[in-house]
């Protein structure tokens, strides 16, 4: 699945009473509310996109930021909100435009950031996996892969379905019928608990103020309109199955709408 690592602002559906069952089986509750209280000015200072600063700048502003950098992950739902203000032909393939959706804020996996310009060695008896990249940097929580998302400094989005294109290109092995089937199961699946409309909104036009919009249709529209092509091309029951999805779609708000 596609993921894109950002600032983890604060949300207004985060409770501050509320604590993981999984990453109480790695620190102790009066850990998580002291890494609470240390990060919460922080988190507080947190730039938005629209400022440009990039997460790397500030890091480096910051004193006392540890070496290594549990981040959690928040899952993204399928459900399209369309492109808002960005009518234009930069927007129609982006997912962190169209898919806003979100599920449950939680640490219960993750993966980590480490600054190995601030590390003099890196023992690679000590790597773990992509979720733990290195114990002697990150800690040890057994078997566990989880921090807590509340005081967590930054975040990955990871768009588990996706939109229908990149689903079957991810899953190109498969006949187009069962994907048209697990694609859907999938969808099902997904439990939304809160619509992020700003996070990464601002993004493209901070992009195209920077490059120009020559470059950026040439860098970003036009790669992006040539693959999802070159994928309904592979893919002959996919123009189909997005009909048949829009109009599932629109059966169902309508009906929501009469009761």
């Amino acid at each position: 699945p596609e993921e894109f690592v950002l600032f983890n602002y604060k949300g207004k559906q985060e409770n501050p009473v509320n604590f993981d069952s999984r990453e109480e089986g790695f620190r102790t509750k009066d850990a998580i509310i002291q890494n609470r209280t240390e990060n919460s000015p922080i988190r507080d200072r947190l730039p938005l996109l629209q400022d440009r600063t990039t997460i790397r700048d500030f890091l480096y502003n910051e004193n006392n930021i540890q070496k290594c950098l549990r981040m959690p992950g928040l899952e993204i739902g399928p459900k399209d909100f369309g492109t808002g203000q960005q009518e234009d032909v930069l927007s129609q393939n982006l997912l962190t435009i169209h898919q806003r959706q979100f599920g449950v804020k939680k640490g219960t996996w993750i993966k980590t950031l480490v600054d190995v310009s601030r590390t003099n060695s890196f023992n690679w008896q000590q790597v773990d996996n992509a979720h733990n990249v290195n114990r002697q940097l990150c800690g040890y929580n057994g078997r566990l892969d989880a921090t807590d998302y509340i005081s967590a400094l930054i975040r990955f989005h990871r768009y588990k379905v996706g939109s229908m294109e990149t689903f079957f290109d991810h899953h190109a092995g498969e006949d187009d019928e069962t994907l048209v089937h697990l694609y859907k199961s999938e969808t099902d699946e997904f439990e939304p608990f809160g619509d992020d409309h700003d996070s990464l909104m601002p993004w493209v036009t901070w992009f195209v103020d920077k490059v120009g919009e020559k470059a950026a249709k040439e860098l970003l529209a036009d790669p992006l309109a040539k693959a999802y092509q070159e994928i309904e091309k592979n893919h002959p029951r996919l123009k189909e199955a997005k009909e048949e999805s829009v109009n599932a779609a629109e059966s169902a708000a309508e009906e929501d709408r009469r009761r």
